[in-house]
């Protein structure tokens, strides 16, 4: 290494505190403007590089460099998104938080030619804004450049498995090889297309199932998960849960419905429209059933579930389903416990009592 090289790598063990101070405030930054956009990612991770890559890195190229601030990817920071509409989110991001170095950044999306190697991502060189962040105690922080890729997980498994059988894209690359990972780049980038229009379309549907669903029409919209999911965010069964919420001045605590969804399957509904029927004719007789439960015990926290769950349960008794009926809902909403069949007794007599168990 010649003496220019040893002086970069000077600046760079000086440096040191500057880039670890660096790396936690941009990993804060970045972290909590994806939370806040509402990105979902698969990951976010960052390095610095060491001192024996970054030897190996002057020994090479060490002329190019006047000082160690000309060197732009001391720290490194990775985005991994799970759809390729979220790069170009995340890209926004970035631009706007950060202070982007054009010249030196690249969109490999924008230059990817059919007959080159490799696959794409996004990596920006940046610097940290003052009136973003500073800090006295690290003069040099916002002076130091640092990369940041975003790709998509299936680009970043592509670049991890490449890195590991050892070819780069600037390497001979033996024909057969070449022929092979180029079929697999292009199967991977058609996944790629694959899955962010399925993200898309799903997204799509979920805003149409979202307004039907608030328009009341429930007989139009097929029973399924993100039906089921739409209806709940409606509380169509808020009034029956502040009426048993009162018999003992409980308190309510929020579980999800969606163990219920299997059990409405299982009985046969195919609407949300059998969903509601089954609300509205079985609420009055579920409050009564809830008021027997309920009103001779101390009990002052109730699960938000409560509602739906004596609503199942009186409909079972109208259909003529007995206590083998109440276990298997327990079952399917409880999971399989040894209680099951004590608590579907204790059940099947509060409905005799009531006169709605079916001889």
């Amino acid at each position: 290494m010649d003496l220019h090289a040893e002086m970069l790598l000077e600046q760079y063990r000086d440096l040191l505190p500057d880039i670890q101070a660096l790396k936690g405030a941009v990993e804060n930054i970045i972290r909590n403007e994806i939370k806040n956009s509402g990105i979902f990612i698969n990951s976010c991770s960052s390095r610095i590089k060491t001192e024996s890559s970054l030897s190996g890195k002057l020994e090479l190229k060490g002329g190019k460099y006047k000082d160690i601030f000309d060197i732009t990817d001391i720290f490194g920071a990775r985005i991994v998104t799970y759809y390729s509409s979220d790069v170009d989110r995340i890209a926004s991001i970035l631009e706007k938080t950060f202070i982007v170095d054009r010249e030196n950044s690249i969109d490999r999306r924008k230059v990817y030619n059919v007959d080159q190697f490799g696959y794409l991502s996004l990596h920006y060189i940046c610097s940290l804004p003052e009136k973003l962040y500073k800090n006295d105690d690290h003069p040099n922080l916002n002076k130091i450049r640092f990369e940041v890729q975003v790709r998509t997980t299936l680009q970043d498994a592509w670049a991890q498995v490449t890195h590991d059988i050892g070819y780069k894209s600037d390497v001979e690359i033996p024909k057969m090889i070449l022929r092979r990972l180029t079929r697999l780049a292009g199967i991977l980038e058609l996944a790629d297309e694959e899955f962010n229009s399925i993200k898309q379309d799903s997204d799509q549907y979920r805003k149409g199932v979202k307004q039907i669903v608030a328009s009341g029409n429930f007989n139009e919209v097929e029973l399924n998960i993100d039906t089921f999911t739409e209806y709940v965010e409606v509380n169509p069964f808020r009034n029956l849960l502040r009426r048993i919420q009162t018999i003992n001045n409980m308190d309510v605590q929020e579980v999800s419905l969606v163990p219920y969804f299997r059990f409405l399957k299982a009985l046969g509904a195919k609407t949300l429209g059998d969903i509601e029927k089954m609300r509205r004719d079985n609420e009055e007789d579920a409050y009564q059933f809830a008021l027997r439960l309920f009103g001779e015990t101390d009990l002052d926290i109730v699960a938000s579930s409560v509602a739906m769950m004596t609503t199942c349960i009186v409909h079972l008794f109208k259909i003529g389903s007995g206590i083998a009926g109440l276990v298997i809902m327990l079952n399917v909403v409880n999971g399989e416990r040894a209680s099951n069949e004590k608590v579907a007794q204790r059940y099947f007599k509060i409905g005799q009592a009531m006169g709605l168990v079916k001889q």
